[in-house]
């Protein structure tokens, strides 16, 4: 004796992908805005103006808060989302993050993608993306 049965199986992968890729899109941008305006919160600022000399010797107050943004990127299927300190100007980021051998650390960057990973947890948590 054999059964058989016959019907059709619609296939929403497509549309479920493409709504997880949204998403995660949103999501993304969500962190960066996060970390990045908490980045800014704990970003130490300097009151001394610095005129003259080189490009590299001029320093104006807030300048390395200013400096601070987010980037979201798409590669391949993964999502990355960049928070950026310094540029040409704000060369010095990396030393007010990390510290130097005549200065202590003063972290900014590191304790604001602390708090984003626990929020991110959060968030994942209750819309129930991952199990």
């Amino acid at each position: 004796m054999s059964i058989e049965i016959a019907g059709t199986v619609k296939w929403y992968g497509a549309k479920v992908l493409k709504e997880m890729r949204a998403q995660e899109k949103i999501i993304g941008r969500e962190m960066g805005k996060r970390m990045s305006k908490s980045a800014k919160s704990k970003c130490s600022v300097g009151t001394i103006i610095r005129e003259g000399g080189k490009y590299w010797a001029t320093r104006t107050p807030r300048s390395l808060k200013k400096s601070i943004r987010y980037k979201y990127l798409r590669v391949g299927n993964d999502s990355i989302v960049r928070i950026i300190a310094g540029s040409k100007k704000v060369f010095y980021a990396r030393y007010v993050e990390k510290g130097t051998k005549f200065m202590r650390a003063k972290p900014f960057l590191r304790p604001a993608l602390d708090e984003g990973i626990v929020y991110f947890r959060k968030v994942i948590a209750q819309r129930k993306l991952v199990k």
